[in-house]
């Protein structure tokens, strides 16, 4: 038997996600340690205990397992390998039946470890049911260990601490209650800059609101503002500091626009430590926050859309209590003696990555009488404060009703006046907004769930319904909004803003990297009658300020790869949505697509010379990331230009020019192939002169790869799976291909950092899940099971799928939820879609790719569109593979199913098993893919031609692939290329330095001496650097191959590339 020690213990010393030192339920947690090289179950009592187990009962406790630094990775969870049992009078034990978890997962030991049912170095929840064992008594409650023998050298010592063990009646949602009401918003907040179990607010508002409130436990930043408790100074309960109006939209971005309201009793301000509260005493919706603090003071605040209301319960007989309004980033206040209740001023921002941001303006009204109020200079570079000195009504409470407005204070009155009158009080606010947040969270119902997975359902449309959120201003004929993109002004005023103001709506708050892939998707099903304005809110941004964002916070920020609104836009377009201007879209990528932007904070970086390379080179850091996220995104302006292509009158210059547009989108949409090894099998980063950035390891991150490693990236082609699968030999070769991705470790050693300046969160969390590299964690790989579709393995990414949902999504009741950052809505959508058992694999194709259904029943509500109903038959948890499906009735073969079979009535009946099965695993069942098209890739035939005698300066220029030099060509003049062999080309694509309407002439010659025109032509040209592309294949004299090439100006071109793109 293994020697297992129990000790008294503050808390465990590391635990990046919580506070450390200190226990999660109780104050005085139990330290287990056990001998780092013993085998074998183990037990140690850890109390007596005499209890009779009543019909409803269950076990809780929480563990925290020690991550262990071994020398073998799989050595490193050992300490997962414990349990708390329970010692029945007869002599028998708990665990001795086996029991699972409200997880479904296996509670013992040896099984915790082998199922990796706990995460180390963080709190684990788990709640065994007792109602087969009521009536029995309990003598006794024991740690149970049982690690396997190691394979290598470890620590001399495993240890785990556990917390809170109690035999009490189990939790169970209420019968009647709404979706709302399952909705838990401090789900993800047990999270840190360096752990995140979804790294989000307690937010409450309306469904892309204008206004979002949160409690804060911390002021010191404007990023973590609330967290489970990591903020606490002493012990594990954490300290309210205030309620706030927010903006937020991540914690890596920062907040923006807030306003803390604070109130205690007494003349002194509130202790700037916080009061402290415990979770139970919380009450985290969507519509309202609320809590009791051990003071017994009560905070309550509710947003309308563009204002807040505040209620502080101080008790009854409070004779004064004080009230702060503080900016925490700055700001100034304006008092009035003659009306000591109304502040009016702003608050400021700052952020990092970003440009200026807004000033908030505000204009509070506190209910109580006022006795004062003063505005307290900040000290040490704090910003000012309102202070004020109020009576409580006779009941204790004081109310602060404040509306607020990016455009102006007299907006702000005109928010507080109109949404918050003195006769709306904070229920019917709430009230107000839980309506809204059920008219959409309602849309969804299962049948078949658990509490956590209700909880987890509903929690997780909210985030998906919370962004992007409005910038959006009055209402009706008089909607308008401050444009975060034109200027109106040098500087923000004590009274209005220097933003432009516009009619119109506006969007923010969104990170298309992130977003693209599942939460926009899901807007496009669950909620087509708001996808259209949403769309177009942010096609607002390209009106105003010619680009639309990369991420969006409020303006243009610069952060992560792709301009990943241009497929977010083709999905649209595939989709159908309306309400959505698809032609301004697609110039809105075409001008992300081809022409190199003027900030860091626009646009494609490095798309100056990739527009010609083919590739971003590393002397761009994430160059493998900007090419593959450039690919998928050129794929969505195929398809955009594509379905523009089939609406524009045929043989018209429109059409001509959309075909010419989409036949050269779909050859960089098959970029990511210039960047795969054969001799490794993994897509590599690239010199600018082409060769292969040496040294290389695929297990090592950063350099090319965006938060990930060449493991990670190996099959980023999720619109063209199919020809992936032919770069390694065929679905049986991608199949090989993922099975080692999900085999091989990650185990975030430090020298596997790369380019990063330590390990990053990214890198645990894919190796705490203990599923090989995949890390759904982040963004990156969450489309990746999903890609067994390709490799005729669909078994396989039902395995992993439900595994994922099984065991990665837990800990809702204390502060987690996610395995990893909960990015705008993008880590529930993913959940949502991989529960109904439907991926949006490839944005823009208009598919689903079938998985593995979570529920025996979930129906949806489409908005005039009927409802889509999903059955899946034999349905449990061991039963994770599908025997079969029909569509409607009729025998569904394929993994792959169009929206427009699913966005109406449709319904789904799966039939399941414990075992896999034939069903999708054919050649002909995968989904579509690009290259299904067998159009070839096309390269530049000008790339080594040589440049004939007499041509202008710099002409060699026009063909270096740099598009750095302007080479002006006078009317008349010409440039005239022998290429290395002769060529067909389809296309030829000019770059011009400036817009305008310019005129040339392209011939063509076998020897050089006849020429005949393979094209002339008079265009327009709309933006600086443009790049445009023009078909060649109309006239017949193109079409056979020739040598010799001269392009001729009939009006002065001031050039920076010419190519003639032909078949690689």
């Amino acid at each position: 038997m293994t020697r297992v020690t129990l000790s008294p213990s503050p808390g465990p010393e590391r635990a990046p996600a919580a506070a450390a030192g200190a226990g999660l339920l109780m104050d005085s947690p139990v330290r287990a340690s056990w001998p780092g090289t013993a085998s074998g179950p183990g037990r140690a009592a850890l109390r007596g205990e005499d209890t009779v187990i009543g019909p409803d009962d269950e076990l809780r406790y929480v563990v925290l397992p020690a991550f262990d630094d071994a020398a073998q990775i799989g050595d490193a969870f050992r300490a997962s390998a414990v349990a708390v049992d329970l010692l029945f009078d007869d002599g028998t034990r708990l665990l001795d039946a086996a029991p699972a978890d409200q997880y479904g997962l296996p509670a013992s030991a040896r099984a915790s470890f082998e199922r990796a049912a706990l995460t180390p170095d963080q709190w684990n929840l788990r709640r065994l049911p007792l109602a087969a064992h009521a009536g029995r008594r309990v003598v006794a409650v024991e740690v149970v260990v049982d690690a396997p023998a190691p394979a290598g050298p470890t620590s001399d010592e495993l240890s785990a601490w556990i917390d809170g063990t109690a035999i009490v009646p189990a939790r169970r949602l209420p019968a009647d209650a709404s979706p709302a009401d399952l909705v838990v918003t401090t789900r993800g907040t047990q999270s840190s800059p360096t752990a995140s179990r979804g790294n989000t607010m307690p937010f409450a508002g309306l469904p892309h609101g204008f206004t979002l409130v949160t409690p804060m436990t911390d002021t010191a930043n404007l990023h973590w503002n609330y967290t489970w408790n990591q903020h606490s100074p002493q012990g594990r309960r954490p300290r309210l500091r205030g309620l706030a109006i927010s903006h937020t939209p991540s914690l890596w971005v920062g907040d923006r626009g807030v306003l803390l309201v604070s109130a205690s009793r007494g003349p002194g301000e509130p202790d700037p430590a916080g009061a402290v509260f415990d979770h139970d005493d919380e009450s985290a919706r969507p519509h309202r926050y609320g809590v009791r603090l051990a003071d017994g003071t009560a905070a309550e605040v509710a947003a309308t859309d563009h204002g807040a209301i505040f209620r502080f319960d101080l008790g009854a007989g409070t004779g004064e209590a004080r009230l702060v309004l503080d900016g925490l980033a700055g700001g100034a206040y304006v008092l009035d003696p003659a009306a000591p209740q109304a502040v009016r001023g702003y608050v400021d921002s700052h952020g990092p990555h970003t440009g200026r941001l807004p000033r908030l303006y505000v204009d509070a009204v506190v209910e109580g009488r006022v006795e004062e109020a003063v505005v307290v200079a900040g000290i040490d570079g704090a910003p000012d404060r309102a202070v004020l000195r109020v009576r409580p009504d006779a009941d204790g409470v004081v109310t602060v009703r404040v509306g607020t407005s990016w455009i102006g204070a007299e907006e702000a009155r005109a928010a507080r006046e109109s949404e918050l009158p003195p006769s709306r009080s904070l229920d019917d606010v709430a009230t107000s907004a839980k309506r809204a947040w059920n008219a959409l969270l309602s849309r969804v119902r299962v049948e078949g769930a658990t509490d956590d997975q209700l909880v987890t359902l509903y929690s997780n449309l909210y985030r998906l319904f919370l962004y992007p959120t409005a910038l959006t201003e009055g209402s009706g004929a008089d909607e308008r909004y401050a444009s975060p993109f034109i200027d109106a002004a040098d500087e923000d005023g004590p009274e209005r803003s220097r933003s432009a103001v516009r009619p119109g709506r506006m969007y923010a708050n969104n990170g298309f990297w992130d977003t693209y892939r599942t939460s926009w998707p899901g807007y496009l099903l669950f909620a087509p009658d708001r996808v259209g304005d949403l769309l177009d809110g942010f096609l607002q941004h390209y009106r105003d300020g010619g680009w639309t964002a990369r991420w969006s916070a409020p303006g243009y920020l610069d952060a992560m790869v792709g301009t990943s609104f241009d497929v977010i836009s083709a999905d649209a377009v595939t989709k159908h949505a309306a309400g959505f201007d698809a032609a301004t879209a697609y110039d809105a990528a075409l001008r992300n697509a081809t022409v190199h932007p003027p900030t860091r904070f626009t646009g494609r970086k490095g798309l100056r010379s990739t527009l010609y390379r083919g590739y971003v080179a590393n002397d761009l850091d994430e160059g493998l990331s900007w090419t593959v996220e450039g690919a998928i995104n050129d794929f969505g302006l195929y398809v955009q230009a594509m379905t523009l292509a089939r609406l524009a009158p045929a043989g018209g210059e429109r059409r001509a020019r959309l075909d010419a547009e989409a036949r050269y989108f779909h050859s960089r949409a098959l970029a990511y192939r210039r960047l795969f090894d054969p001799a490794t099998g993994f897509l590599r980063s690239r010199t600018p002169e082409g060769g292969w950035e040496e040294p290389f390891d695929p297990a090592v991150w950063g350099g090319g790869y965006t938060e990930t490693n060449a493991w990670g990236m190996a099959v980023s082609a999720p619109h063209d799976g199919a020809g992936l699968a032919r770069l390694h030999g065929g679905p049986q070769g991608l199949a090989r291909l993922l099975d080692a991705y999900f085999s091989t470790p990650e185990t975030a050693r430090e020298e596997l950092r790369g380019t990063y300046p330590s390990v990053i969160h990214e890198m645990t969390e894919a190796r705490d899940i203990r599923m090989g590299m995949f890390g759904l964690s982040n963004q990156p790989a969450h489309h990746i099971p999903y890609m067994y579709a390709f490799a005729e393995a669909p078994h396989r990414l039902q395995s992993v799928v439900r595994e994922s949902l099984a065991r990665l999504f837990t800990g809702s009741e204390i502060g987690q939820g996610y395995p990893g950052d909960e990015d705008n809505g993008e880590m529930s959508a993913w959940w949502l879609f991989s529960a109904m058992g439907l991926y949006p694999l490839a944005p823009g194709s208009g598919e689903y790719v079938v998985g593995s259904p979570l529920f025996p029943r979930l129906t949806v509500d489409i908005p005039g569109a009927g409802t889509l109903e999903i059955v899946a038959e034999n349905q449990s948890p061991e039963n994770v593979y599908v025997q079969s499906l029909t569509l409607d009735g009729e025998p569904w073969e394929s993994l792959a199913i169009p929206h427009s079979r699913i966005a109406r009535d449709a319904r789904l009946v799966f039939t399941m098993g414990p075992e896999p099965s034939t069903w999708g695993a054919s050649p002909e069942a995968r989904p579509a893919s690009l290259s299904d098209l067998d159009l070839p890739l096309l390269d530049d035939a000008l790339r080594g031609a040589r440049l004939a005698p007499g041509a202008a300066p710099d002409a060699a220029a026009l063909t270096d692939d740099l598009g750095a030099t302007t080479v002006v060509l006078e009317t008349g003049s010409s440039v005239t290329w022998e290429l290395r062999e002769a060529a067909v080309p389809e296309l030829a694509t000019l770059t011009l330095a400036e817009p305008g309407r310019y005129a040339w002439r392209l011939e063509r010659s076998t020897e050089g001496t006849d020429w005949s025109t393979a094209d002339e032509r008079a265009e327009e040209f709309v933006w600086e650097h443009q790049l445009r592309v023009f078909t060649l294949a109309g006239r017949p004299a193109a079409a056979v191959p020739a040598r010799w090439w001269r392009l001729t100006a009939l009006t002065p071109l001031p050039l920076e590339q010419v190519e003639l793109l032909a078949p690689a």
